[in-house]
């Protein structure tokens, strides 16, 4: 599973990241922090699923959120859309997916490039944790480049 965390729905993340140009690990990570793989997960604020759909979003998205393999595939969908939005930028995405397109479209009205201080807790807590994983997954990946890149020199 790229650099991602494990789940039983490796195959699921996989064919979405690469389906939707998402980068690898992205989507597992997320559903790692959204609901720790559970399909039959339910938040105070009601969104469901192992990738927690609010139900206007389940419904426009056309899935049943208990439904692993439709809300992978749902997820990144949107975060394919969100990323595209936000001109690449993944870290507005992820907001965007947390903390709704609405709230971060305000808060980048009002605050600019600071906007992540304005966000709400668990949100920013989601955000950094996704953005670390990610760099982490960077950073490994630029050591294999270099080996490869040392190693093929030697040749």
């Amino acid at each position: 599973q790229g650099q991602g965390f494990d789940s039983p729905y490796n195959t699921d993340f996989q064919q979405a990241e690469s389906g939707y140009g998402l980068p690898s690990g992205l989507l597992s990570t997320m559903g790692y922090h959204e609901s720790r793989f559970n399909p039959n997960a339910e938040s105070p604020v009601h969104a469901k699923g192992i990738m927690q759909f609010m139900p206007a979003t389940a419904q426009e998205y056309g899935i049943d959120p208990s439904d692993p393999h439709a809300s992978i595939d749902a997820a990144g969908r949107k975060m394919a859309h969100l990323q595209e939005y936000y001109n690449g930028d993944i870290a507005k995405a992820v907001a965007a997916y947390n903390w709704g397109e609405g709230n971060l479209n305000r808060a980048i009205a009002a605050e600019g490039g600071n906007w992540m201080s304005v966000a709400p807790i668990a949100s920013s807590c989601f955000i950094n944790s996704l953005m670390k994983k990610l760099l982490h997954a960077c950073q490994q990946l630029t050591q294999i480049w270099t080996s490869l890149y040392r190693a093929k020199k030697r040749l």
